[in-house]
């Protein structure tokens, strides 16, 4: 496994460069190149997390993966909207208010 510090000290090396390089990436974005690839947020990449996160990031987007990316955006707006009508029925409640029967109208 490797920290990003110890990503970063790599920065310079020939292979990471080559590695960067392959990706299409600049090394001024190489931070969130880690952070985009530490699939489980633990702050080090595994050599399965590097290996699969560069074939994932290489060449550009495809359609689908673009369409697969707007559709879960699209659903987590959808359940965000329903948390927050659910949080202002509980606040109206808590406030001892009547609930309001159509958001777009309050």
């Amino acid at each position: 496994k490797v920290s990003w510090d110890g990503f970063q000290a790599r920065l310079e090396s020939e292979q990471m460069d080559d590695f960067l390089e392959n990706l299409e990436i600049s090394s001024a974005r190489a931070g969130d190149l880690f952070h985009l690839i530490d699939q489980d947020g633990d702050g080090l990449l595994t050599l399965e997390e590097l290996v699969v996160g560069g074939i994932m990031l290489q060449g550009p987007a495809k359609a689908m993966d673009l369409a697969i990316l707007c559709r879960a955006i699209e659903g987590s707006v959808e359940s965000l909207g329903r948390q927050i009508s659910a949080l202002q029925g509980d606040v109206a409640t808590l406030r001892g208010e009547r609930p309001c029967c159509c958001p777009s109208t309050c």
